[in-house]
């Protein structure tokens, strides 16, 4: 049992929950890192975005239910000029005859729910082009005039309207961090220890969204790619980028003798959902149309290395939201990699920031975060990034049947989803969250900001340790808006899944501080130890008292 490792981890969850808590009562107040040319549009289209306001019906609450991107972009088109747009609609409650898991009934009940906008939409007073109905997420997708979005927007079964934004593969980088030649990857997460194990992700389906996949490569030909699909419209699900070859090389490429490289979960199946045109390219509805898919053809691990870019970086974007439905109503582990936008913080972009989305950060071979890597928080709060995994100087498949050096957080999320596969394989019943909590509570503390490298870069033997006989916690817990005067209580359960041995633990808190080190106060209370039996559980509550001095938001 690795306990002294699991008592970091706890630690360092601890410092999670501090760390958010100091984002939320005003000693950091971290958003989203606007890009320059955004911050640009939005001052230059202010006085225009105000005239459209203006113009809408008082009567109606239109402003709060469209997109601050999308109108900054009905600012600058003409009226008649069409705009890609993703209505979102209000949510239904599932019906108790409807399981999380039923496919066919969410997608009965979310269609159902949307004719009468379809119906609207197809008007003679409208006229969209490309209506697209979603049912991951209750969500329309079509192409409108920008005089049309007000009138959507007023209709009481739209919860809001959003730009259907661009998306794009996170792009590879040069850094100053050194690599090395060869395959490290693997021995450096230890997936070579559950290999020598017999595990290599058998039996496991991973769906890559990505620029498609060569499946013509000598470690991704011969029946590896087993389902694939074009959302593009470019007719092909050819790799003409070369992005998702080298993705899905580095997830689940069979062992190639010659050049020593090999996937972490060699024996996986790939399918293919080229979601991203040959420029890299794409937009939130063919990747949310890529994750239905994925879904619908029993996808066990979705792995995306791409991104966009929403205002709030809270998770509330549709892409996101499609994600954690994902994740929460079918059970798909789905892996992002964080965005190579660092070193700044609040830089991960959507869908990272999505709820139940692992968000994966960049290290090298030398345990040092890359340099490139996006860093934390979220625009609500949140850690952000989840684990880190090799990115700098990866060797996989190209496009041309050889190899190629890469780095990129693009690089990090594979390794990532290869390891989500090998722990499928130790256990096809794991839910999404315990294959989080077994990667994160295992994770080598590499000894970088939590911000930045999240639990740790990713360890696959310790993970499976954890599932076996090892200690799990709940991965991460946030307590949200808090104001002076407030108590807050959060309670966390851990697992002991060693089937002889009881267990206590000592229970540690890290010093209150904000993004930037600064102390910031004792206001987090934690018992100093928990007992826990033998394949038992035991339960433990964090207090929080916000002093009325305190300064908020």
């Amino acid at each position: 049992m690795k306990l002294n490792i699991i008592n970091k981890k706890i630690t360092a969850i601890f410092f999670a929950v501090l760390m958010i808590t100091s984002t939320f009562v005003g000693f950091v107040t971290p958003i989203m890192a606007a890009d320059e040319e955004s911050i640009i549009g939005a001052n230059y289209y202010t006085s225009y975005i105000r005239e459209f306001e203006r113009q809408m019906p008082p009567s109606q609450n239109i402003n709060s239910k469209i997109d601050v991107r999308l109108k900054e972009e009905i600012a600058a088109v003409k009226p008649a000029e069409k705009i890609p747009i993703i209505i979102v609609l209000r949510e239904q409650p599932l019906e108790c005859d409807i399981k999380r898991s039923n496919i066919a009934g969410i997608r009965s009940m979310r269609m159902d729910s949307q004719m009468s906008i379809k119906q609207h939409l197809e008007s003679p007073q409208i006229k969209a082009t490309d209506i697209t109905q979603h049912w991951i997420v209750n969500a329309i997708s079509t192409e409108v005039s920008a005089e049309d979005i007000n009138n959507i927007a007023a209709k009481s079964d739209v919860e809001k309207v959003w730009l259907d934004g661009k998306v794009e593969l996170i792009r590879p980088v040069s850094s100053t961090l050194s690599g090395c030649i060869g395959d490290y990857g693997d021995e450096n997460i230890n997936a070579h220890l559950l290999w020598d194990m017999g595990f290599n992700g058998t039996g496991i389906n991973i769906s890559i969204l990505d620029t498609g996949i060569d499946a013509t490569h000598p470690d991704l030909d011969e029946g590896k790619v087993i389902l694939e699909k074009d959302f593009t419209g470019e007719g092909t699900t050819d790799d003409l980028c070369g992005h998702g070859t080298h993705v899905a090389g580095i997830a689940a490429g069979e062992f190639n003798a010659t050049s020593g490289v090999k996937g972490v979960a060699y024996g996986a199946s790939l399918f293919n959902a080229r979601v991203l045109g040959a420029d890299g390219g794409g937009q939130d509805s063919w990747i949310i149309s890529g994750i239905e898919w994925s879904v619908e053809n029993h996808a066990n691990v979705i792995c995306m290395s791409l991104g966009g870019w929403q205002e709030a970086g809270d998770g509330t974007d549709p892409l996101s939201r499609a994600v954690t439905n994902a994740v929460d109503e079918h059970g798909v582990v789905v892996v992002v990699a964080a965005g190579n936008e660092g070193p700044g913080e609040g830089t991960i972009g959507n869908p990272a920031v999505a709820r139940g989305a692992i968000a994966v950060a960049a290290s090298d071979s030398n345990d040092n975060i890359a340099d490139f890597s996006s860093r934390g928080p979220t625009g609500d709060g949140r850690v952000g990034v989840d684990l880190a995994a090799p990115g700098v100087a990866i060797l996989a498949p190209c496009i041309i049947g050889d190899y190629i050096s890469k780095q990129g957080t693009s690089m990090a999320a594979p390794h990532v989803a290869g390891a989500a596969a090998l722990m499928l394989e130790v256990n096809p019943l794991l839910t999404p969250v315990w294959i989080e909590m077994a990667l994160k509570n295992s994770a080598d503390d590499i000894g970088f900001d939590i911000l930045e490298q999240g639990a740790g870069r990713l360890d696959v033997m310790g993970a499976y340790d954890a599932l076996m006989d090892g200690i799990l916690v709940c991965h991460e817990g946030n307590f949200g808006m808090v104001h002076p005067g407030d108590t807050n209580q959060m309670t966390f359960t851990v697992w002991n899944n060693n089937i002889t041995a009881d267990v206590s633990l000592a229970l540690y808190r890290s010093t209150m501080t904000d993004t930037q080190g600064n102390w910031g106060g004792n206001w987090v209370t934690t018992p100093n130890s928990l007992y826990i039996p033998a394949e038992g559980t035991g339960t433990f509550t964090v207090t929080m008292n916000v002093p009325y001095t305190a300064l908020g938001m």
